[in-house]
């Protein structure tokens, strides 16, 4: 299946990203089509130099939604000084190196596979509602989300973002699973990011799974997560909000 967001940018776009694509394209059940440049998903943005920054306004991102731990960002900022672009930061897991449950996951390396979507959106969903709440909010132009490979908190964000656009199950899933193919990939590679993928597949089988992509789908289609966002605090109005931004004919045009 092809990838949703096929309007590609990174590998043979952005110099300094090889994780990052735009969602426009993407079908919603509903029969509307995600715009492009409304949401831009990536790994964090710090290799980027002024040619690619030039490039992500371009393409009229004006927001960018920082997912990492404040240590993370102060260590390496998502954006060097003077680009014009408003940086909201949401960490989904600022505080949780100290959690039980939560070092338990990174050890067993569950985290690095959606194996651990359910539990956390189980625990911190108030933390997911965050960030979809910013995207929606988010002022005019197109939105950049990312953590710091773009794979697993942008993935949960991503997809959540997706599920409330009514798009389907299997666009969900290509799209994610693209990151793991672009993690494992040559310029990957080159920008020093680990190939995990052996590790990956022997976690994933050792829980039922064949591949990540199938992991994903048993998320999203037993964990209720819209049922879980919604009682978490997440409400209509940001629901219309992210529609209204994200899809063609959903409601006014945020750009």
């Amino acid at each position: 299946m092809a990838t949703p967001g096929h309007a590609v940018v990174g590998q043979d776009g952005w110099l300094g990203l090889w994780n990052a694509r735009d969602l426009g394209g993407t079908r919603a059940g509903s029969g509307d089509v995600m715009r492009e440049g409304a949401l831009v998903r990536s790994e964090a943005p710090v290799l980027l130099d002024e040619l690619g920054w030039n490039q992500v306004a371009a393409h009229g991102v004006h927001t960018v939604v920082d997912l990492r731990t404040s240590q993370e960002a102060a260590e390496k900022p998502s954006t060097p000084g003077g680009v014009d672009v408003d940086v909201v930061n949401i960490s989904l897991e600022e505080g949780l190196e100290d959690d039980e449950q939560f070092s338990a996951w990174s050890s067993s390396r569950l985290i690095g596979t959606p194996l651990y979507y359910e539990p956390f959106l189980q625990r911190w969903p108030e933390r997911c509602v965050q960030a979809l709440q910013a995207v929606a909010e988010a002022g005019p132009g197109g939105v950049l989300v990312h953590c710091a490979k773009g794979r697993d908190r942008t993935g949960l964000v991503v997809a959540l973002v997706l599920l409330v656009c009514e798009v389907g199950v299997e666009e969900i899933v290509a799209d994610y699973a693209d990151s793991g193919r672009r993690l494992a990939g040559p310029i990957a590679r080159a920008a020093g990011a680990p190939d995990e993928s052996e590790e990956t597949r022997r976690v994933l089988a050792n829980h039922g799974f064949i591949d990540a992509a199938a992991a994903m789908r048993h998320f999203l289609r037993t964990a209720d997560p819209l049922g879980r966002l919604r009682a978490a605090g997440l409400r209509p109005g940001d629901e219309a909000a992210l529609r209204a931004r994200m899809l063609r004919g959903a409601g006014s045009d945020a750009r």
